[in-house]
């Protein structure tokens, strides 16, 4: 646990050296460019990224686990895997671009869709080499290729801010994704290879058969998070798309916080199985409660204090700084149940139940579609995040419920997200009456205080003791 503690620390840390800059470099990116054209470039990023899962096919999910399972298999499971992914890359470009072309982006946005398609076909790759290292618990040296491509493209950013447009910020996008590609490409190579392509057309169908339930679960997951923007931007307008990702930012990067510390922990379920024992509930409530508290405390400043994260948009009138911040409210409950409750997902397919997580999320997708229609015509941006909070509490209670039935949950797995929320929805609550009892104070103060209410929940229920005892095993 201590040998985890440390990874998952320096995994952390080394993303808080890139996320960050990201993340107000992007929101600059926005101001500068207007809220219509970033919402159509959004749009099209969003469909970009469904492409990245197919491009994928959960190949990097299954290297991560067989190394997790069989580290002596590394240069086999290289070997198995290459080929695969060097078709499903040609065949999702060329597939992808001509749907785009059908559904109706012709001439400069077609030009953009293809630009981003690359992109994220380039990030797929960046992820299949950083699934050996995952798999082969090197941690630590994932961490430095988690942000290399980040790194690239601010340093891109930076050099070529004077001349920045929609045109230029794709290509910088691509050429980013590119270099950062050699880069980790090269260190997989000397660390695991050289590789070598051995796999038959039996083989071949094999995997794939394989793979499948896990890819459809992804797809469906990222179907369900980026849906949003595509049918905002068709039902209600770019416009309204560039509003509610005004938002959307801060609630999918701090949503990114999960996926750097869940797929540490995904190998470690992967290794530990779904039998109880004391070492895997030890495991667990160090997930989950990494997971959880970190993310907690910044989605209780967004819900308190959304203003603070919209203060760079220096452009924007009061009636579109306040629609963007009451999106960010909402957001921020349905990230608090993301935050809590994907940590039972991640061990459920972990350990190959695929196919019921799959399900889970299929339903929530359906909800979030039918939020969609009937909000987002009517409340146009905010009707799409409401639409997200039903579909994330869905998704929750969904593998709550499956993980109870299948695992079980022994005290305090079963009862510690319950208490978490309570404490956070309590503070929220509070903190929210506050305001509006004393409306003239610094901005900046109220967050300061939930933070520090929360931090004393956690002490007095002794959850805090819980965390550090757990990590100190």
């Amino acid at each position: 646990m201590k040998s985890l503690r440390s990874d998952l620390v320096l995994t952390v840390f080394s993303h808080l050296l890139t996320k960050p800059v990201w993340l107000i470099a992007d929101n600059l990116i926005q101001d500068r460019l207007g809220h219509e054209t970033y919402g159509l470039i959004g749009a099209l990023h969003s469909y970009a990224t469904w492409a990245n899962v197919i491009a994928d096919w959960s190949l990097s999910y299954h290297i991560a686990r067989q190394i997790a399972q069989a580290s002596h298999l590394i240069r086999p499971i290289a070997a198995q895997t290459l080929l695969p992914k060097l078709f499903l890359s040609l065949l999702t470009g060329g597939l992808f671009l001509l749907l785009g072309y059908l559904v109706g982006y012709a001439k400069e946005s077609l030009w953009w869709l293809s630009g981003l398609l690359g992109y994220q076909i380039l990030l797929s790759w960046i992820q299949y080499f950083r699934s050996f290292f995952q798999g082969a618990q090197l941690f630590r040296a994932d961490a430095l290729l988690g942000n290399a491509e980040k790194a690239v493209i601010i340093v891109l950013l930076l050099a070529f801010w004077q001349h920045m447009s929609g045109h230029l910020y794709i290509l910088i996008l691509v050429a980013g994704g590119g270099i950062a590609l050699g880069g980790i490409g090269l260190w997989a190579w000397k660390q695991f290879g050289p590789w070598s392509v051995e796999l038959s057309k039996k083989e071949l169908w094999s995997l794939f058969r394989r793979l499948t339930p896990y890819a459809v679960l992804v797809l469906v997951s990222g179907l369900n998070e980026r849906l949003n923007q595509v049918l905002i931007e068709r039902l209600a307008g770019p416009y309204e798309n560039g509003l509610y990702l005004g938002a959307y930012r801060w609630f999918g990067a701090s949503m990114m916080y999960l996926w750097v510390v869940l797929p540490i922990f995904y190998a470690r379920f992967a290794m530990l199985g779904h039998r109880p024992t004391p070492t895997l509930w030890r495991t667990f409530l160090m997930g989950q409660l990494s997971a959880a508290i970190p993310l907690m405390a910044v989605t209780l400043v967004m819900l308190v204090e959304p203003e603070l994260f919209l203060i760079l948009f220096r452009h924007s009138t009061e009636e579109e700084l306040r629609v963007m911040a009451q999106n960010l409210q909402i957001l921020a409950i349905a990230g608090t149940l993301n935050a809590l409750f994907n940590i039972y997902s991640t061990h459920l397919t972990a350990n190959g139940q695929e196919r019921a997580s799959l399900m889970i999320i299929a339903f929530a997708t359906i909800v979030n579609m039918a939020g969609c229609w009937w909000w987002v015509p009517r409340y146009g941006a905010i009707g799409g995040s409401l639409a997200l909070l039903v579909s994330y509490a869905t998704f929750s209670v969904g593998h709550y419920v499956f993980f109870q039935r299948w695992v079980g949950l022994a005290r305090p797995v079963g009862s510690l997200p319950w208490m978490l929320l309570g404490i956070w929805v309590g503070v929220g609550g509070f903190m929210r009456w506050l305001q509006s009892s004393l409306p003239y104070v610094t901005k900046g103060v109220w967050g300061g205080v939930a933070v520090a209410l929360f931090a004393g929940g956690l002490y007095m229920t002794g959850t805090l003791h819980l965390w550090r005892r757990v990590s100190r095993v």
